[in-house]
């Protein structure tokens, strides 16, 4: 089952979510409260309940939040909140984490190997670690100047606009990697490395407003 309130207040609150261990019957698997001006946000009997997948909360006025308490959420919405603290554990097996417009200026993603989709847009974040086995990344307006592409990677789309490219390395095995650079600057290091790269390893472009019209830059 899902759960799904947005709007449900007009003034900032913190909300908890209780459900009784003994509750068979009452499996939430999907849970959405977003744009609720939730300040805080506590679940309580939801520890053990293993059919909890995917959580939004956006468009909330959330500061910190500890995801720790969950063992199976594989889908973190986040965006749209302050969010300066977060608490997340690679066993969960987290495969989208979505944290666009929020406060944080870190993010350790070390050990998650099942993530698949990561949006960081609008932070302050200034370094990140690419787990292998992302195939849609998306890091425009962020403070990051430098990129490692890991061993393994494969058939990835980084949308990396707006921002500094200062630093590009990559692994030997990698492929089909596709680099948007709309509105970023890149250094000679950068430019040097891409123009000697096949485009079987690395292509990076620059796109229209839109992304309708993009262009082959190496």
């Amino acid at each position: 089952m899902y759960i799904y309130i947005e709007r449900a207040h007009s003034f900032p609150l913190s909300l908890r979510v209780g459900v009784a261990h003994n509750s068979a019957s009452l499996q939430v698997g999907e849970l959405y409260l977003d744009n609720n001006l939730l300040t805080e946000f506590t679940l309580t009997g939801l520890q053990q309940n293993e059919h909890l997948h995917v959580l939004h909360l956006t468009g909330n006025q959330l500061t910190q939040f500890d995801g720790a308490q969950f063992d199976n959420l594989y889908s973190l919405n986040l965006s749209d909140n302050p969010v300066s603290r977060l608490a997340l554990k690679h066993e969960q097996g987290i495969r989208t984490l979505v944290l666009d417009n929020t406060a944080l200026t870190e993010l350790e993603l070390s050990g998650f190997n099942r993530l698949n989709y990561l949006s960081i847009n609008n932070t302050q974040i200034a370094n990140i670690t690419i787990p292998a086995t992302v195939d849609k990344l998306y890091a425009s307006d962020t403070n990051i100047t430098e990129l490692n592409l890991p061993d393994g990677l494969s058939h990835a789309d980084i949308y990396f606009r707006g921002n500094q490219l200062n630093s590009l390395s990559s692994a030997d095995n990698i492929g089909y990697i596709r680099l948007y650079l709309r509105d970023t600057e890149i250094s000679e290091q950068v430019n040097e490395l891409l123009q000697n790269s096949f485009r079987d390893k690395i292509t990076a472009y620059r796109c229209s407003e839109g992304g309708y019209i993009c262009t082959v830059i190496n």
